[in-house]
């Protein structure tokens, strides 16, 4: 069975493919909630890792928000396997490329009063990226228990430690079911990717 939304498909077993349908009708059917403030922001997010999931990628989205305005100025997702293979392409590395490309070239703090909301606790290289960068606020909305970096901090080396200092990096304070979501998404085809990998 084919995942019909991709040109070049991975092939999906039918419990996979079953799996997709069900995550498509808990993303449509999600609405956030003003009594966690992180819903809005996270809820684009796991919207961005949907579509990373469809077009076989690591169900993984992210976005960039000014938090004076409050708009969402840039949205990204997990690229690694569509539309051609790219090891780095992460969703939080997408969507800082992407913006360091726009900023090229412009002086001063280019990440003052930027957010960075994403929907899994990021990796060590994106957690590395995302360090140097200059961003001072992260919200992650699902824990990643084997690849998350966060939660596992004190094992960087002292240097990448001291470039976490004045920073919020943090679990999203938002609704257990967009918690949940946000790891299925991840979750339903993360092993079988990441056995893609290893075979690389």
């Amino acid at each position: 069975m084919y995942v019909i939304f991709m040109t070049d498909p991975i092939e999906w077993d039918e419990s996979t493919q079953n799996g997709i349908l069900d995550i498509k009708k808990r993303v449509d059917a999600f609405r956030p909630s003003p009594e966690f403030p992180d819903d809005y922001y996270g809820h684009i997010a796991v919207l961005e890792a949907y579509e990373a999931l469809i077009h076989g990628n690591f169900g993984i989205g992210a976005i960039l928000v000014n938090k004076s305005s409050g708009n969402v100025i840039l949205k990204g997702h997990n690229s690694v396997f569509y539309p051609f293979f790219r090891s780095d392409l992460h969703a939080e590395m997408t969507l800082l490329t992407e913006y360091e490309n726009f900023m090229k070239g412009r002086t001063g703090e280019i990440y003052k009063d930027i957010v960075l909301y994403t929907s899994l606790e990021p990796c060590p290289m994106c957690l590395t990226r995302i360090l140097i960068s200059g961003i001072s606020e992260v919200h992650y909305i699902a824990t990643d228990s084997k690849g998350g970096m966060v939660s596992a901090m004190d094992k960087y080396p002292g240097i990448w430690q001291d470039f976490r200092k004045d920073k919020i990096i943090k679990k999203s304070v938002c609704s257990a079911e967009l918690e949940l979501l946000a790891f299925d998404i991840f979750a339903l085809t993360g092993q079988l990717l990441d056995n893609k990998l290893k075979e690389k």
